[in-house]
């Protein structure tokens, strides 16, 4: 899935009525589970296969895309499950002091501010 296919499905899913009680799509905790995929596969590459020349094309290629979706957005929470992993991320990615966990804050504050208003369940 490209990138501007995933803000969009993120677009359509934050402004969807959760008034139903039925959450299917939670972007941020997608894309944090798509990072931490792409983490563990470029963690799994042995070290001698990764050489300057390559290493780009490789993080592109393994965990770079859902980094820069963390990074350069603020991907909306549409779940407790999404909000706890959020926190979990931000707190223990070393990723703290980063656009990544800010961003990750930021969005699990807008959920639990929604909900605090009668909003998303």
């Amino acid at each position: 899935m490209d990138r501007r296919t995933f803000i969009k499905g993120a677009v359509i899913a934050a402004s969807t009525p959760a008034a139903i009680g039925i959450v299917a799509y939670d972007p941020l905790l997608t894309a944090i589970r798509r990072y931490r995929s792409g983490v563990a596969a470029f963690e799994s590459i042995p070290e001698d296969d990764v050489t300057p020349q390559n290493e780009e094309d490789l993080v592109r290629a393994t965990y770079g895309p859902a980094q820069d979706l963390l990074m350069d957005n603020v991907l909306p929470t549409a779940s407790m499950a999404g909000a706890c992993e959020a926190l979990r991320f931000a707190l223990g990615e070393q990723a703290f002091g980063c656009r990544m966990s800010e961003n990750a804050v930021r969005s699990v504050l807008a959920y639990l501010e929604s909900l605090e208003k009668g909003g998303a369940a």
